[in-house]
């Protein structure tokens, strides 16, 4: 069925993909709204990316990738031109895609609900903020994700001291929520011919994923088996000897006892005998509900001991080939190495700006409807598109 009448693609683009004919106009440089239009992209959406031409990209790299299969338009928002530009493209838009919040909207005449009254009224908003609308608690605060995060607990770890890291966990689960959100939208105006406002915060989604981290750690009903697995201390990223980690995944009975096997054997008895000790046995019978926080805390200290003592690429070659276990890697190191190992979850690209991209594949694969995987265009003004 289709999601409601669009305008032709754009000459620069192949339609492919489920979303194929869809267009979408995206507005804001923060992380979240870039990426839920590359999802959309990959899907075949026709997404025209907007950008400030005086503006270079912090990170050029990450830039490409979430460009990646974008019109990109240069499009100066200072004068009436450009915000004149940017108006009629959305007018013709099916969902505005945007990060810069209610005073943005407002100074490039932007307004969803006007819109819709007026011009477009299949069109389908989706904003990304820092805050929720109206939350005193974001009044006056810059909308970074830092700042969202740490109101949002996102450092604070249910258990223990506070942890801080560059991990954009707010912004990559906003994106996920307001995703999930806007096709609901575009699935209901299939029905009703009528656009809808959607929206995700930093704030919540940061504060979503510490309270899903406290459901884990604190115990979860039997029937929610991945949380449940989840909260066992043996699984998780442990630091090596040289600083890296690595990743463990033992939540049956015959990884825990081919575990304790491989440690053995590498030389590791004593702390084996005396990890042997501590387990009660109920956690042999199911290493996924450990009996007490006691005995959990006391495996995590003699399981970490033991991993301090080797570098991660040497734990990773001794348990790779028998138990769930793998080095984490940075981004360059798992594009570079899944590539080595066959894997099918990158792609190659010929960027405009960048040249040769090595880059993450397609996020959701459908067989009857495969992904589209392309670079970029580049578009200095929007003559193509209007």
């Amino acid at each position: 069925m289709p999601l409601g009448p669009t305008p032709p693609p754009p000459p620069t683009t192949t339609s492919a993909g489920a979303l194929a004919g869809l267009r979408v106009v995206e507005l804001g440089e923060p992380l979240a709204a870039p990426l839920v239009g590359l999802l959309l992209a990959e899907q075949g959406a026709e997404v025209v990316r907007v950008v400030d031409p005086g503006t270079l990209p912090a990170d050029a790299l990450l830039d490409g990738i979430l460009a990646r299969g974008k019109t990109q338009l240069s499009l100066d928002l200072s004068g009436p031109a450009g915000r004149d530009q940017l108006q009629r493209l959305v007018r013709r838009a099916d969902v505005l895609l945007e990060s810069v919040g209610a005073a943005g909207r407002e100074r490039l005449g932007l307004d969803p609900e006007t819109l819709r009254a007026t011009a477009a009224p299949g069109l389908v908003s989706c904003s990304l903020t820092a805050f929720p609308p109206g939350d005193p608690q974001g009044a006056g605060l810059p909308g970074h994700e830092p700042v969202a995060a740490m109101l949002g607990y996102v450092y604070a770890t249910p258990l223990g001291s506070p942890r801080h890291h560059e991990l954009p966990i707010a912004s990559v689960m906003g994106a996920g929520f307001a995703a999930n959100s806007l096709v609901a939208a575009l699935i209901a105006r299939t029905t009703s011919g009528r656009g809808q406002a959607v929206e995700a915060s930093l704030f919540e989604s940061g504060l979503f994923s510490q309270l899903l981290q406290l459901l884990m750690k604190s115990g979860v009903p039997r029937s929610f088996m991945p949380l449940r697995m989840a909260s066992t201390p043996f699984m998780g990223a442990w630091p090596c000897a040289d600083d890296r980690y690595l990743y463990l995944h033992i939540t049956v009975p015959a990884h825990a006892v081919l575990a304790l096997e491989l440690l053995e054997q590498a030389g590791h008895g004593d702390e084996v005998a005396e990890l042997r000790r501590c387990l009660s046995p109920a956690t042999l019978k199911d290493p996924s509900r450990v009996q007490s926080v006691d005995e959990a805390r006391t495996i995590r200290r003699i399981l970490g001991g033991i991993l301090r003592r080797r570098p991660a690429d040497e734990w990773e070659g001794l348990f790779g080939t028998e138990l769930c276990c793998i080095k984490v890697r940075t981004a360059s190191e798992w594009l570079r190495d899944s590539a080595a190992s066959g894997m099918a979850d990158a792609c190659d690209l010929d960027d405009p700006l960048l040249g040769p991209l090595h880059a993450p594949g397609a996020a959701v694969c459908d067989e009857a409807a495969p992904p589209v995987l392309r670079a970029r265009t580049l578009l200095a003004t929007p003559d193509e598109l209007l």
